[in-house]
């Protein structure tokens, strides 16, 4: 690991860092705790989408190494979502939280465990899904299509939503009476 120390033209205390603007580097970034903790309670306001999702591949990066523990990635992901439910976010962000909660429902979850991390997904996800639902609306992007296509897949087969399954026959017979009915992603 290389390190370089760099002097910031800046005085005062220091609110917040992230060290890849635009995420344009290639390299991985780590912060001490302190810098850390607050970048995450504000990174939906103070970083760019772009920023955001190479913040989340940065600490991943770091978990697999073994430099953070999941439950601290786990943390700012529970964050990060929550802040991003609230207002008009970039929808890229989050149809890459639900990729990282597939992915880590298939490779780390037990199946001891999965009730427990289903809970979690969809403490994760509800406010998000609640704003999306089934149905498009007419101004509807392809941006929110996706996101709806990412929120039923994660919140049906991770958190395995009662709500979403139970919905799913219906959906799918209706789909197949009137396929224009319904949006197909």
């Amino acid at each position: 690991t290389q390190e370089t120390l760099l002097k910031l033209p800046a005085t005062g205390k220091v609110a917040w860092v992230y060290g890849n603007a635009d995420s344009a580097g290639f390299y991985r970034t780590d912060y001490a705790p302190p810098l850390m903790k607050a970048l995450e309670m504000d990174m939906s306001n103070t970083l760019k989408a772009i920023e955001r999702v190479g913040a989340l591949a940065d600490l991943w990066a770091l978990c697999q190494s073994g430099d953070r523990t999941i439950s601290s990635f786990l943390e700012t992901l529970h964050q990060l979502s929550r802040d991003e439910s609230q207002g008009d976010k970039n929808r890229t962000v989050l149809v890459t939280i639900c990729n990282i909660l597939e992915m880590i429902s298939r490779q780390m979850v037990s199946q001891s465990d999965h009730s427990r991390f289903a809970s979690f997904v969809e403490d994760c996800l509800c406010p998000i899904w609640e704003k999306v639902s089934w149905d498009t609306l007419d101004d509807d992007d392809d941006e929110r299509r996706l996101l709806r296509s990412a929120l039923l897949w994660t919140m049906g087969a991770v958190a395995q939503n009662e709500e979403i399954l139970s919905e799913l026959p219906r959906r799918q017979s209706l789909y197949t009476v009137r396929p224009n009915r319904l949006d197909p992603t």
